[in-house]
């Protein structure tokens, strides 16, 4: 692309104020602090990437991991849910390490520690992984307090149903814990504590 940006001020205060703000932002960036490598990929501003380290980094309690399954059954349930993506799950940070939240068949609700999701190479199972930043302020008392509901429900029962996956407003404040949870319902009631 030929594309040529020309910032032209009106003055030369005008200017060195506008240079002096890039600096100070710069200096004051995630990026520079901790001195994270530059994209490899070329024209890099064409794709929304993380990498697996920045997420162990910089995630916190309530940031959102939607999955996208590659298999028939998956594809169904997009198609029936209207969305890019059949799974979701919940960052919960403990201690110094970020774990997914999340309930599927086989475990039910579940911890998995971030370090091992990697390691052992879960991701391979997924099209594709987004990573979501949950913008709000996390007084410690509340993350206690996500943390707790989160050991307290390991080994709850998933559930779905064809209605689950079409229902939209349904309360969760009525919300059966016997009757198990599907992946939303779960992410859904960690967000009506925070």
């Amino acid at each position: 692309n030929a594309n040529i940006f020309r910032f032209r001020p009106a003055t030369l205060p005008i200017l060195k104020e506008w240079v002096l703000g890039v600096r100070k932002h710069i200096l004051e960036s995630e990026g520079y602090r901790r001195k994270l490598e530059a994209p490899k990929k070329q024209k890099f501003w064409r794709f929304d990437t993380i990498s697996s380290k920045q997420i162990e980094h910089f995630s916190t309690t309530g940031d959102i991991l939607l999955f996208r399954t590659a298999n028939t059954a998956s594809r169904a349930q997009r198609l029936v849910s209207n969305s890019q993506y059949d799974h979701v799950a919940i960052i919960i940070r403990m201690t110094a390490y970020a774990y997914i939240y999340e309930v599927n068949l086989q475990e039910g609700v579940n911890l998995t520690k971030w370090d091992d999701f990697v390691e052992k190479r879960w991701y391979s199972a997924y099209q594709k992984v987004m990573y979501r930043k949950l913008n709000m302020e996390r007084p410690q008392e509340l993350m206690d307090e996500v943390s707790a509901y989160a050991v307290n429900h390991c080994g709850d029962k998933y559930a779905i149903s064809a209605s689950k996956l079409v229902k939209r407003h349904e309360s969760l404040d009525k919300k059966d814990d016997a009757e198990g949870y599907f992946c939303s319902e779960l992410v859904g009631a960690v967000y009506r504590i925070m």
